[in-house]
């Protein structure tokens, strides 16, 4: 089974640049771009598990909100915590104190039950959160042959085919989106060109010696067709 991230969150740079330590639900619904939903993690916890939403355990490789509980007789314990799991494994939390810009990154879910101390348990994630559908599960074998899910989705394409030459990477419809090259000089990514021409449907921009920027414009197998510059179609 493999998982597809459906919306990422802004974790690092939240609306305002403004974080306050004991206000986890505020620093999380920001980061999603919803704002006064909730008055504490736990409210927002409940209502998804009584959607059906959340899960036991650690999650996937995904981004996710996470919750957790606490014995204590204090506002943790009242309130509980929210935090955002970042996919590798780390976690985006408001666990220090103060007003600050960006989170504090834990290294794992056990780091920061580790920097709460053993008052903290650890609740589950959430497929949903403030009616955002964050993830969704792909089955494998539903895959055309041949193709893989793409582990950073982007330019509306899901799946990748790796070949001889390029990735090529597509959506739903296995229609190709973009390329990415892995030749010297000119890798990365070839968004599909505005008006394809000359045998070219893809192209990327790179600077020249800081003297403006010239495009390769490449087929679907990553062949260069011609360069573009200053207005002008430079065929090979």
């Amino acid at each position: 089974m493999s998982y597809k991230e459906l919306v990422l969150s802004d974790y690092w740079n939240v609306y305002g640049n403004s974080i306050t330590g004991g206000l986890c639900e505020k620093y999380v619904e920001n980061a999603y771009n919803k704002y006064g939903q909730f008055s504490s993690a736990y409210d927002s916890w409940n209502l998804e598990k009584a959607n059906g939403t959340t899960y036991t355990g650690y999650p996937p490789n995904i981004e996710c909100p996470i919750w957790f509980g606490s014995s204590w007789n204090n506002d943790l314990g009242r309130y509980g915590h929210i935090a955002i799991h970042l996919g590798d494994g780390r976690v985006a939390s408001s666990s220090l104190s103060g007003t600050y810009a960006h989170p504090y990154i834990h290294n794992s879910i056990d780091d920061l039950i580790n920097f709460y101390g053993q008052g903290i348990y650890y609740l589950g994630y959430s497929q949903w959160f403030c009616g955002i559908k964050l993830w969704e599960k792909i089955d494998d074998n539903k895959i055309k042959s041949g193709y893989r899910l793409m582990s950073n989705p982007r330019n509306g394409a899901i799946y990748a085919k790796d070949t001889a030459t390029c990735t090529q990477c597509v959506d739903k419809d296995y229609k190709i989106k973009f390329i990415v090259s892995n030749r010297a000089g000119r890798n990365g990514d070839y968004l599909a060109m505005v008006k394809p021409r000359n045998g070219a449907k893809f192209t990327k921009a790179f600077s020249v010696n800081n003297d403006g920027s010239i495009q390769y414009c490449v087929d679907e197998n990553d062949q260069l067709k011609f360069i573009y510059k200053n207005g002008v179609d430079f065929k090979r």
